[in-house]
């Protein structure tokens, strides 16, 4: 899949510094797109996790998955998670936008 730059692009920064995003509707095609969310849905290993909240413990009311390069470590509310390598269909999508 050949990759072609609309004539107009929506360019969306978060005012943070670090990231701008970058909206490219169309840049997947829809099939493809919805065949990768339902691969993520079913091969990620969600987990609710559990963090203390004002002294309580207390379980997220979200599902997450923490991936990143090796030795990745993330760090919030007092807990470290450690990431799960990439997965072959994260880095294809990486390789995809970079």
């Amino acid at each position: 899949m050949g990759y072609v730059p609309p004539d107009r692009l929506q360019h969306a920064g978060q005012g943070l510094g670090v990231a701008e995003t970058l909206y490219v509707p169309g840049f997947l095609d829809r099939d493809y797109a919805d065949g990768l969310f339902a691969r993520v849905l079913d091969d990620t290993p969600w987990q609710r996790e559990r963090f203390s909240l004002f002294g309580r413990p207390v379980t997220a009311p979200r599902l997450t998955a923490w991936y990143g390069d090796a030795g990745t470590a993330y760090r919030y509310s007092g807990t470290t998670r450690l990431a799960e390598p990439w997965t072959a269909m994260i880095r294809g999508l990486a390789a995809m936008v970079a």
